[in-house]
């Protein structure tokens, strides 16, 4: 959870090696592998931090979603899992049996993750080729086009089709790319990015679920139970999202016109109700903004409210 909050989506990787070669139960590996998928990864919340992402709601609600997808793993989707430890476990050096700070764990976590980010740059290479290719030929123009119906019922923005599809080919570091270039155009913005993070800062893409499933052939046969459960947890993040952001949003866009409502200019196109008596004097002025005003006139005073342009 330490490690791919706040170092990067490769760091878990050395300690799941650790977990698998220590014989853990597939019903805790599946739990983990789960909570991982779910999580997003601090390689994506730190660079687009400047950029306006919120990363303490961005972490808090990270947190929530793997953990949920953790408890979907171990009490749904993996309830039939084995919850015994694999006999025939390798003996670990004494240096991984002894407990380790957080530092440490942040400090090793950091070196794996370098170490594995620089073996993947050739497929990463090879995946934004490959998008660069299908939007220099229009692949992506059109896929906007066809999308747009059900994008415009949805309330999508369009520009959001290709780091969606730049995250499920080629993972969270070419998906900053892409959505750090659409912000400085002006082609989205923050609170657009902010709604989205619970939907596409996570490792469950091709390039993640490869490099994770890669470390055991275990956790290939696990997968079918990982899935739902991370699929489940991303859902919760997506929401939380969305509640939080949109709603900071709407009090924005209130705040906004309460004070459009309050400007001078405002006040000058009111309209003017002059309430007369019988005998035609004028008695009151009132300045209001709606068209209509209903005054409550005692019977006694006999006067009679008329609006006037």
């Amino acid at each position: 959870l330490i490690q791919i909050n706040f170092v990067s989506f490769a760091a878990p990787l050395a300690t799941l090696s650790i977990m698998d070669k220590r014989g853990v139960s597939d019903r805790q590996m599946a739990a983990t592998l789960a909570m991982v998928f779910a999580m997003g990864q601090g390689n994506v919340f730190y660079p687009l931090t400047p950029f306006g992402l919120h990363w303490l709601a961005s972490i808090v609600i990270s947190v929530v979603g793997g953990l949920c997808a953790a408890a979907v793993a171990w009490h749904v989707t993996g309830r039939r899992l084995s919850v015994a430890e694999s006999p025939s476990a390798e003996a670990l050096p004494n240096a991984e049996q002894n407990s380790q700070g957080i530092l440490a764990v942040i400090n090793s976590a950091g070196s794996d993750a370098i170490r594995l980010a620089l073996g993947a740059v050739p497929m990463l290479i090879l995946s934004l080729t490959i998008v660069g290719l299908l939007q220099g030929a229009g692949a992506i123009d059109l896929l906007q086009q066809l999308l747009k119906p059900l994008l415009s019922w949805l309330h999508i923005p369009q520009n959001f089709v290709l780091p969606a599809l730049v995250k499920c080919v080629a993972g969270g570091t070419a998906y900053f790319g892409v959505i750090s270039e659409l912000i400085q155009q002006g082609k989205v913005t923050v609170d657009q990015v902010n709604a989205s993070a619970g939907l596409l800062i996570q490792t469950f893409d091709l390039p993640g679920i490869g490099i994770f499933l890669g470390i055991s052939s275990r956790f290939v046969r696990l997968f079918r139970f990982v899935a739902p459960a991370a699929i489940v947890g991303i859902l919760l993040r997506t929401v939380l999202h969305l509640i939080l952001f949109n709603a900071s949003a709407l009090v924005c866009a209130f705040r906004q016109a309460a004070t459009a409502a309050c400007s001078p200019q405002a006040m000058r196109s009111s309209t003017r109700v002059i309430i007369h008596g019988k005998n035609g004097l004028e008695v009151t002025r009132i300045n209001v903004s709606s068209p209509t005003l209903s005054v409550p006139v005692s019977p006694r005073s006999e006067m009679v409210p008329r609006l006037m342009p």
